[in-house]
């Protein structure tokens, strides 16, 4: 899931840093692929995993995120809801992100703390 990084580099070198990336991210189960059934061998991202990918582009530039995938329209499984909780997340610090500085972050989510405020 690294690589969520790296393409959001590649993407600003495709435009030569002149356009804003905005980062597609995987929320399936390569098993649902080509109209597939979701199994246990190839399962959708975990909660952690897809807090990391969301992180991991925008610390690599992203400016925006897009979820691509069933999972994104699965709202009644317990998978979605980790989901959601990720999406709240990034809801509440997507202002702050875009700022030019961070001078103080209030209402994040619980377990979520300012370091540097």
């Amino acid at each position: 899931i690294a690589c969520v990084g790296e393409y959001v580099d590649l993407a600003e070198k495709l435009s030569w840093n002149t356009k804003p990336v905005w980062m597609i991210l995987q929320a399936f189960g390569w098993s649902e692929e080509g109209g597939g059934v979701l199994d246990d061998k190839r399962p959708r991202p975990t909660e952690k995993q897809l807090r990391f990918m969301v992180y991991n582009a925008i610390t690599h530039g992203a400016r925006g995120i897009f979820w691509f995938g069933k999972g994104a329209r699965d709202v009644y499984s317990d998978w979605w809801r980790g989901f959601a909780r990720v999406n709240l997340e990034l809801k509440a610090v997507s202002e702050l992100l875009l700022a030019d500085t961070i001078k103080e972050m209030k209402n994040l989510p619980a377990g979520l703390r300012c370091w540097s405020c």
